[in-house]
């Protein structure tokens, strides 16, 4: 008989030591856990297994950010789309909402990392989509590491940043980029909550990453009018550039590129190894962006997205 349950603090091999997966990647999930819990992201109390006869057949944990504690996303999803796979999307989704979730989500990449054991994106996509979770973006990931040449930023724009700017400025110029915005996330915010809120959103959620503010910046043109917005930052894993928007009117002159480039380099400048960013594959321009500012296309990734 399989049991869903959550793990004692001290059976963190049980959960991360999958009965069917090879030794490495059982290494790969220790040291994956271990990680969330020293970042805060996770917790030994939401992470779940399906026990059969005291052998893991599937395992799940919740994620949330640092600082918070309401435990939202699935991550170290381990389950196939069978009967078992379904129970345990189903109790982590109980539980979240019991300790105050409202939507839950998951990122599938693909190629999948070393601590994943998922066999097929089709496999995992059945066992979501029968879980009542939707695809909310289909994005691609990108990385800048350290060994090739910093972009120059050749755009002509001059940069302020929101130190001098206001927020307000960025909530307008946000306003203006992401209005028809092709990234999935940020188009679902729009639809619930309005333009207006949306911008705020996005501001709101790149002021809870690890920044300094005056990396927060608006390109202006020759014509002193804002055209781009840069916002690049750190995750608790690596530093990403958060945010790259060109405002309508001032598409088709290579500021997206102009943006990934003074990111980088304001990220390269504080000494870090390596810089992530990612957009939606619909979305050409940033797609041109990145691989003209030195990034390649490392992974791919399926965002899904529930209501609890």
């Amino acid at each position: 008989m399989t049991v869903i349950r959550p793990v004692r603090p001290d059976e963190i091999t049980t959960f991360t030591d999958l009965a069917a997966a090879t030794e490495e990647r059982n290494l790969a999930a220790r040291a994956a856990v271990e990680d969330l819990f020293a970042k805060t992201t996770s917790r030994p109390e939401w992470c779940f297994v399906a026990d059969d006869g005291g052998q893991t057949v599937a395992s799940v944990c919740l994620w949330t950010r640092p600082g918070h504690d309401v435990p939202t996303d699935l991550v170290m999803l381990e389950a196939g789309p069978d009967e078992t796979g379904l129970a345990l999307v189903a109790f982590a989704g109980e539980f979240a909402a019991a300790h105050g979730a409202t939507r839950q989500g998951y990122a599938l990449d693909f190629p999948a990392a070393p601590a994943q054991h998922h066999a097929t994106v089709e496999g995992r996509d059945a066992l979501l989509t029968a879980s009542g979770f939707h695809l909310a973006r289909d994005g691609m990931r990108f990385r800048w590491t350290s060994d090739r040449e910093v972009p120059a930023d050749r755009s002509g724009l001059r940069w302020v940043p929101i130190t001098e700017t206001g927020r307000d400025a960025f909530v307008d110029l946000l306003e203006t980029v992401i209005v028809d915005t092709p990234d999935g996330w940020i188009s679902a915010d729009i639809a619930e909550h309005g333009l207006r809120k949306a911008a705020e959103t996005v501001l709101a959620d790149m002021e809870e990453m690890r920044h300094e503010p005056h990396w927060f910046e608006i390109g202006y043109d020759e014509a002193g009018l804002p055209a781009a917005v840069s916002m690049p930052a750190a995750n608790s894993n690596v530093s990403v550039l958060g945010f790259v928007g060109v405002a309508q009117g001032h598409r088709g002159r290579g500021y997206a590129t102009a943006v990934a480039a003074r990111g980088t380099g304001i990220l390269a400048a504080t000494g870090v190894d390596e810089i992530r960013g990612d957009c939606d594959k619909g979305n050409p321009a940033m797609v041109r962006a990145f691989l003209r500012s030195g990034y390649d296309n490392f992974t791919n990734r399926r965002d899904y997205t529930r209501a609890l």
